[in-house]
């Protein structure tokens, strides 16, 4: 993961034949390319391709999940900080707004900030024209008002995910989440399954892992960092973070400065 010193909102991962399957709940608003390779993805209950000729968009509040490679792939993933968004978004009067869209034709100004860092380009301003010029297209491909990240699915899995988001920092159990649901704790795990494909405190491992990368990206200490988020230690924190992003959340924070 790498952070442009001139930009310190974005932060942008690159990949060279890669053939993980990753799984996450966003944080930042997302826009993906590949240069080559494709695989498959599942967003909001729907199954999608990626490959060269399209760009994947994520918003905040949601989850992906890679399905399967079908070809090792090179590329890159931006992420973008909600606020510079929802600014932006202000400024042309979009005060609620959604990405509709999973993936979308590939264009030169969607990845005009992605392909300028990947080139190599450190000058402040061409970075900051570039991040402009991305943003604008981004917001091209909103709607008004925001589509809910769940609005397709069940009531009682919705109202469970909706208190995991709000309250992820906080100790939860099954009995709260099915308070939130309106069924009882086995209608609730049931439904959560098959919502969104994992139980609820694997997705709320995801949700708290998410956070953790944010505010280990702001500089702040991993067993400050546990605590924040709602995890017992740093070891616990330290084991979750290996098994979801790959890398100790020591190297992961030593890699952003």
């Amino acid at each position: 993961m790498f952070r442009p010193p001139a930009l310190p909102e974005v932060q942008l991962q690159r990949v060279e034949r890669d053939t993980k399957l990753a799984v996450g709940y966003v944080v930042y608003y997302g826009i993906t390319a590949v240069s080559a390779g494709a695989f498959e993805f599942k967003y909001r209950r729907q199954i999608h391709t990626q490959d060269a000729r399209v760009i994947k968009l994520k918003q905040p509040g949601e989850l992906h999940r890679d399905l399967k490679v079908h070809a090792p792939v090179t590329g890159w993933s931006l992420g973008l900080a909600a606020t510079a968004i929802e600014e932006a978004a202000a400024a042309r009067g979009l005060v609620r707004f959604g990405l509709p869209e999973a993936v979308v034709p590939r264009s030169p100004r969607l990845g005009s900030l992605g392909e300028r860092i990947t080139r190599g380009e450190r000058d402040p301003l061409a970075l900051q024209e570039a991040l402009a010029t991305t943003i604008d297209a981004l917001l091209g491909h909103a709607d008004a008002p925001m589509r809910a990240a769940d609005a397709d699915d069940p009531p009682a899995a919705r109202r469970a995910r909706a208190l995991i988001c709000d309250a992820w920092h906080q100790p939860l159990s099954l009995i709260d989440l099915a308070r939130a649901a309106g069924r009882d704790r086995f209608h609730t795990l049931r439904a959560f399954r098959r919502a969104y494909g994992m139980p609820p405190y694997r997705y709320l491992t995801h949700v708290r892992i998410a956070h953790a990368r944010r505010l280990l990206a702001q500089g702040h200490a991993p067993a400050d960092v546990a605590l924040a988020v709602g995890l017992y230690d740093q070891s616990q924190l330290h084991r979750h973070f290996v098994r979801i992003v790959g890398v100790p959340p020591g190297r992961y924070a030593r890699a952003l400065q």
